[in-house]
């Protein structure tokens, strides 16, 4: 009897030390589970704080645009935005606010100066210009990259809708698409913008030229349109495509801007002319410009540009800046397919 009664008390014993310890664990995993909870809590408010700063410093470099000097055209307000994207007095905007290459425009600074601005770079066709002042900026825009964008990714668009009241306003969304392409009538006239931006943040009129900047407060892309028939629809030009111009105009003053001479569809714009046609990389030309030096090479409508000097094209942007970096008269070497047939051309690069 004794035995088993001293069995049962070693038995209860070491039970009582296996719960014991299994209450000592539990309280571990207890304690971690909170301790980590409250290190990503710290640490979304370290993130949601660092978005804050970035968003603040990202505003300073807003500037308003108007093509007149007292903001006021027949009673109207008449003004858009616009972002300094170097500390020697560059802004970029679109061009529909500033007006085209060589003529004058005005910037109004967050102090409420006005400066006469140059226009030294338009186009027409992705509705982005860059003009000059004679100022020098103690800080400028930081350009992400546009081409690394993912849906869904968080942006913030900033810009000056309306008037002077509502200077850098802020609004958010995210990345809804990427390499949209738009069909739109002006003057009687048919435009296309390719591979924009399309984004869910509000954009009203007066945030034409403002900024659009991921979480970290780099400039991803220029806002341009909005889609006046339907609700959270916003587009900006990618960012990448500026590159190229202002490093010309930082180093040297001049962008003489270059051009194939031809009319053409990638991949995502190529059903605008026809949906039977399979293209899955490269550009489709759709017309090639009388007299020019892609024509005199023997280049002819429904043929595709595969790469350019050995660069592969996936896209009309990815052509527009590889010849941007380029100069007038420079030659390029073109990858021609044609039914199935493939070969080289060599192309002068003519002014634009």
């Amino acid at each position: 009897m004794d035995y088993f009664k001293s069995y049962r008390k070693h038995e209860k014993l070491k039970l009582g030390k296996f719960v014991f310890i299994i209450a000592v664990i539990l309280f571990v995993f207890f304690m971690i589970s909170i301790l980590s909870n409250k290190i990503k809590s710290e640490d979304n408010q370290e993130i949601d704080i660092c978005e804050e700063e970035c968003i603040e410093k990202a505003s300073k470099n807003i500037v308003g645009i108007s093509k007149n000097y007292n903001l006021v055209n027949d009673g109207v307000v008449s003004w858009g935005s616009g972002v300094v994207i170097s500390k020697n007095g560059y802004i970029l905007t679109n061009e529909h606010v500033s007006g085209a290459k060589n003529d004058n425009c005005y910037v109004i600074l967050n102090s409420k100066e006005k400066y006469k601005a140059n226009i030294v770079w338009s186009n027409p066709d992705i509705d982005l210009a860059i003009l000059k002042i004679n100022y020098n900026f103690e800080d400028c825009a930081v350009l992400g990259d546009s081409d690394e964008l993912k849906l869904g990714e968080k942006v913030y668009s900033i810009g000056n809708p309306i008037g002077l009241d509502f200077q850098r306003s802020v609004s958010t969304g995210v990345i809804s698409g990427t390499n949209r392409n738009l069909e739109f009538e002006e003057n009687g006239k048919k435009f296309y913008i390719n591979n924009l931006i399309q984004t869910d943040a509000m954009i009203n009129p007066g945030n034409s030229g403002g900024a659009l900047i991921n979480k970290v407060g780099q400039l991803i892309g220029i806002t341009t349109i909005k889609i006046s028939s339907a609700e959270s629809m916003g587009f900006s030009v990618p960012i990448n495509v500026v590159k190229p111009i202002l490093k010309k105009l930082e180093n040297s003053g001049i962008f003489e801007e270059t051009t194939l001479e031809f009319w053409g569809y990638d991949k995502y714009s190529v059903d605008k002319i026809n949906v039977n046609i399979n293209l899955d990389s490269g550009i489709y030309i759709g017309q090639v410009n009388l007299n020019s030096n892609l024509e005199k090479t023997g280049i002819k409508a429904g043929d595709i540009i595969t790469s350019i000097d050995e660069n592969k094209i996936e896209k009309i942007s990815d052509l527009r800046i590889y010849i941007y970096e380029k100069n007038p008269g420079d030659i390029v070497k073109l990858r021609i397919k044609r039914d199935k047939k493939e070969f080289d051309v060599e192309v002068k690069l003519e002014k634009k």
